[in-house]
């Protein structure tokens, strides 16, 4: 019995022993590596090369011909360094557009408001982002009236909404830009807008919307404490709607912004908020090089207008592009050295004014095209993108939007941008 027990013992150490040599043990040969995510060449997935092959197919040393390179042309575009000092030490951080009306009651903006479960978690995704700062989208001076819409009124059902939007950026360290007026002259026929009060005053709308921007920093920012909104930015692309290159919406523009310039001066609060402006569209609605470059080139003059009018009043100059996929050879192209590029151009058209460039608007775009947002590649352009503006100037970079947002009571569809509505941009 003891010689049977010997005999096992002994095998038993003869199979361990060729186990922990990697042999195989119907061939005696050295086992087949699995070949590892390395060894997987260009055109190869792991899903086609197998692993439990046991053809005999031991081939021995191979002959690796001479590799004849003269024919062969690498070309990198863009040379990114990697530096042990930051880029910037003032950023003022990377957001996007959050709509104010996530909080607004269904009896204010129809069908389809939203229930307190889609609030708080519209709001989980802002703070899981990681965002520093948020573009306060949907805010109009006509939310800070009474119901007759002749006086303000700071406790209005609107400002409640509001206060909970600001608490909830508060209590999550974020800071918020006041964006009133999307387009230039919202104060004026909007729902809610100023007419009423216009009427009743005698007042400009101009001397109204500085009048609203002066109470609000004393009810808002000060009395209420929410010291967490530190930016004002009127509406958006005042070059919107002129594209024959006329001034008069960019005169607009100015005409607000001076008029809320002055009257925080005066009110000794001009210390409270950091005017952004004038967010000039430079060629997002064109899709050819040839009319980017025209766009460029009036750009740069629709900039030095507001700063031979208006430099005293802007405290953060912005400008936007978008990436447009398509235009620049599709996803996963050089969209570093686009937004490097762009940098360069704000920065030089301010350079006299010695003030920062915010991105105030971006996103990646590729016509009507609504396959670019569900696109793998779009990921990875949208973090070149925000790697690349902090990395080359550009002190905030606001996406437009920061999340996928359903608009109450919309069912608009356009271009790819919008789907029974839903903006999908986030």
């Amino acid at each position: 019995m003891k010689k049977y027990y010997r005999i096992t013992a002994i095998l038993l150490c003869l199979c361990i022993a060729l186990l922990s040599c990697g042999c195989n043990s119907d061939t005696k040969k050295p086992a087949k590596k699995k070949p590892t995510t390395d060894s997987v060449t260009s055109g190869e997935s792991g899903d086609n090369i197998s692993s439990d092959d046991d053809s005999d197919d031991d081939i021995g040393d191979i002959d690796i011909p001479s590799f004849d390179d003269s024919d062969f042309d690498l070309e990198v575009s863009t040379t990114v360094t990697f530096k042990n000092v930051a880029a910037q030490t003032n950023y003022a951080g990377i957001g996007g557009n959050v709509p104010v009306y996530l909080y607004f009651p269904d009896d204010t903006i129809g069908e389809g408001g939203f229930s307190e479960k889609e609030i708080e978690f519209s709001i989980k995704r802002v703070v899981d982002s990681g965002v520093d700062i948020v573009r306060a989208y949907g805010v109009m001076p006509g939310q800070s009236t009474s119901a007759d819409g002749k006086s303000w009124d700071w406790n209005s059902k609107y400002m409640q909404c509001f206060y909970r939007y600001a608490k909830a950026m508060q209590d999550n360290g974020i800071d918020i830009i006041l964006n009133p007026n999307h387009s230039i002259g919202q104060s004026s026929y909007s729902d809610p807008g100023l007419a009423k009060m216009k009427e009743a005053t005698g007042k400009t709308y101009q001397e109204l919307f500085a009048e609203w921007c002066v109470e609000y920093v004393r009810e808002v920012v000060i009395k209420r404490g929410f010291s967490n909104i530190k930016y004002l930015m009127y509406a958006t692309e005042p070059n919107n709607g002129s594209r024959a290159f006329d001034l008069k919406n960019v005169e607009d523009w100015l005409s607000y912004v001076s008029a809320a310039h002055n009257a925080l001066k005066a009110a000794g609060l001009r210390d409270k908020w950091k005017i952004v402006g004038p967010n000039i569209a430079v060629s997002s609605n064109s899709w050819d090089a040839a009319q980017i470059e025209k766009q460029r080139t009036q750009g740069v003059v629709w900039v030095d207008y507001i700063i031979d009018n208006c430099n005293e009043a802007v405290d953060i100059y912005s400008l936007h592009d978008y990436y447009n996929a398509h235009l620049y050879g599709g996803f996963g192209q050089d969209s570093y050295k686009f937004y490097k590029e762009f940098c360069e151009y704000a920065l030089n058209a301010i350079k006299r004014t010695g003030k920062p460039f915010w991105w105030d608007e971006w996103n990646v775009l590729a016509g009507g095209d609504e396959s670019v947002f569900t696109d793998p590649m779009r990921a990875f352009d949208i973090a070149m993108g925000m790697l690349s503006q902090m990395t080359n100037g550009a002190n905030c970079t606001q996406a437009w939007f920061l999340l996928d947002t359903k608009w109450p009571g919309s069912t608009q569809t356009a271009y790819g941008e919008y789907d029974e509505g839903v903006m999908k941009m986030g």
